[in-house]
């Protein structure tokens, strides 16, 4: 039972984090662009967007919003 428990909060931490790069319009949008965090190990290339001055998503998927291509971006955000 405990580990249908675990299953089902992990789901719903899934989805939590999936559903907000669906079905929104950021501020502004970087596609494409190199994400790095060193605390996590995370680096990749991937989608940002930033709604009301806060980074809202980091994703793989299109997302949209005012875009900024990457080769505009002359430094760290």
């Amino acid at each position: 039972m405990k580990r249908l428990g675990t299953l089902f909060g992990f789901l719903v931490l899934m989805l939590t984090m999936a559903l907000p790069a669906m079905a929104k319009d950021y501020d502004l949008v970087i596609n494409n662009g190199r994400v790095m965090d060193p605390e996590t190990n995370l680096g990749q290339i991937a989608n940002v967007g930033v709604k009301d001055g806060k980074i809202a998503v980091i994703t793989e998927k299109k997302i949209t919003g005012k875009e900024i291509p990457p080769h505009e971006c002359n430094s760290s955000v």
